[in-house]
């Protein structure tokens, strides 16, 4: 003989925790990598931040997860457009929020000639003239 019993669950928890904010993006044109960090949300649950971001009119994008610790990471091989990326909290039973979506355009320098005159060219220890011509270039330094 089978016996069931019935219980009322009244306590279900469907609220997905806050946003994360103050998000900050900083472009290395040194190392071609992006900087991406922001403040978690203090809501007691919060368990952690998936981000998910990809060059904007692709449908590749990268997905990356964290622990409520995290709040910062670099983000590599990055190309020259424009990127978006979503981020999400989630909570202790699997809620997760809304997405906060950021996007960055990503002008990567681009070089498409150097010129050195052959009359430049000299013994070491003098100086030698360059001409370097592109896209998107704020300032080098040649050594």
């Amino acid at each position: 003989m089978l016996f069931y019993e019935h219980a009322e669950i009244t306590n279900i928890d469907k609220t997905a925790p806050s946003n994360v904010t103050n998000v900050i993006t900083t472009y290395s044109k040194e190392t071609g990598k992006i900087t991406l960090s922001w403040e978690n949300p203090t809501d007691e649950d919060f368990v952690g931040t998936k981000i998910v971001y990809g060059l904007e009119d692709s449908e590749e994008t990268t997905t990356l997860t964290f622990d409520k610790d995290a709040t910062e990471t670099v983000l590599e091989n990055i190309k020259t457009g424009t990127y978006t990326v979503e981020i999400f909290t989630r909570d202790d039973v699997g809620n997760e929020s809304d997405v906060k979506t950021k996007e960055m355009p990503m002008t990567i320098p681009s070089i498409t000639s150097l010129s050195i005159p052959v009359a430049g060219i000299s013994y070491a220890g003098q100086m030698l003239p360059v001409t370097i011509k592109g896209e998107n270039l704020d300032s080098y330094l040649l050594y």
